[in-house]
């Protein structure tokens, strides 16, 4: 080789390590922007949430609402809220189904020492325990917000979409399980009241009752549902009482829905006629037609009966000074807590019951669910008053 053609070629040999390098040093440099842009997952006393699911999944029966796991979701809130809506959307993936007919021809000295193939059972409970949990913290956040203190982690309303979609999914209980979810979450359930109210048209539905339930806390925005929770109140099925319960959660909108409780304050049973009184009263509407059964409902051996009725005949006239009198002793009792649950629809029309009620909730006797439930009526009240 000549000397000439060597001195050209010294110039190609080099290029190969230069390329290297350059390509080493764009990798470090990528590393280092990954490193500096990565955020470590949620977290609680040190255990990441895919960690504390795992170990929900594993608790079952009456010690589940006591154990660690139950009580980390509730501490971590929102910041679990991205990994439970994975949860309810993740299906068996093809590698699943491989993954399984390959472990079903290992023989089983081996076979044995592998994880089990994740089958559709796998998915399906998983679902079914993240559902529980993005229910659980729906209702953290939607009583906290109603008390005034909005969340400022990511809203478990933020599963709405995909909760809506499991209304019809083919199995039973995620249709349920997806529905109470939906009932727990409230007003922000808005989008799926279509849905809710046509699971909740058909007895034979499994989701019917969850779906029932659910309007009472989605409220106003649920008034759609008040001719359906109408012809409920007046049929045989059994969550006819549910209904009547939701009824006066909607409150104000479910004026329509007012004859079919007046049919039922003479029903003989008590938790039911107790009830549609109630639901009568937050409601704020007592038409002349329930006058004699909330008059007979007066004279009852039943405290709460009373009341209730009381409740729903001061609505005719706030003025009664007789009824309001008695109501305020009532906010003296054990019933105290469940008559201010019943304040809340009535908004600024039950502005005469608040000292009453802020009394109630300084009471040493009071449990912190109570006096929860207490001051978000409270926060209603006084924001419509405003």
């Amino acid at each position: 080789m000549t000397t000439e053609t060597q001195k050209k070629a010294k110039p190609q040999f080099g290029r190969r390590p230069r390329r290297l390098v350059r390509g080493l040093l764009a990798g470090a440099l990528l590393f280092l922007v990954a490193i500096l842009l990565w955020k470590p997952g949620p977290r609680y006393q040190g255990k990441a949430v895919g960690d504390w699911f795992a170990e929900a999944v594993k608790a079952t029966g009456p010690s589940y609402p006591a154990s660690d796991a139950f009580k980390a979701f509730c501490e971590m809130e929102g910041d679990a809220v991205p990994l439970l809506i994975r949860q309810i959307t993740a299906q068996i993936t093809g590698s699943d189904k491989l993954y399984a007919k390959i472990f079903k021809l290992l023989p089983s000295w081996i076979s044995r020492r592998l994880p089990t193939p994740r089958d559709g059972g796998y998915y399906s409970f998983r679902r079914l325990r993240a559902l529980e949990l993005l229910g659980l913290i729906g209702s953290i956040q939607r009583l906290n917000s109603e008390a005034g203190k909005p969340t400022r982690k990511a809203p478990a309303s933020n599963a709405v979409p995909q909760l809506r979609k499991l209304l019809s999914d083919p199995d039973p209980n995620t249709r349920s399980f997806a529905a109470q979810a939906l009932w727990s979450l409230g007003p922000a359930s808005a989008e799926a009241v279509p849905d809710l109210i046509r699971l909740a048209a058909n007895p034979a539905e499994r989701a019917a009752t969850a779906a029932v339930q659910s309007f009472g806390t989605i409220g106003p925005v649920a008034s759609n549902a008040v001719d359906v929770l109408a012809g409920i109140v007046m049929s045989d099925r059994k969550d006819r009482l549910y209904a009547v319960q939701s009824l006066g959660g909607i409150g104000s909108a479910a004026i329509p829905a007012v004859p079919a409780l007046a049919g039922v304050l003479g029903d003989t049973n008590e938790t039911l006629r107790i009830t549609a009184a109630r639901a009568i009263a937050e409601i704020g509407v007592t038409p002349d037609s329930a006058v004699p059964a909330l008059m007979s409902m007066r004279h009852s051996t039943n405290d709460w009966e009373r009341a209730v009725a009381a409740f729903a005949l001061w609505n005719r006239d706030p003025s009664d000074i007789r009824l309001k009198t008695e109501l305020d002793s009532v906010f003296e009792t054990e019933r105290g807590p469940f008559l201010a649950y019943s304040m809340g629809p009535l908004g600024a029309r039950a502005a005469p019951f608040l000292p009453q009620m802020k009394s109630l909730m300084n009471r040493t006797n009071l449990d912190t669910g109570q006096r929860g439930f207490v001051e978000v009526e409270v926060h209603k009240i006084e924001k419509a008053a405003r």
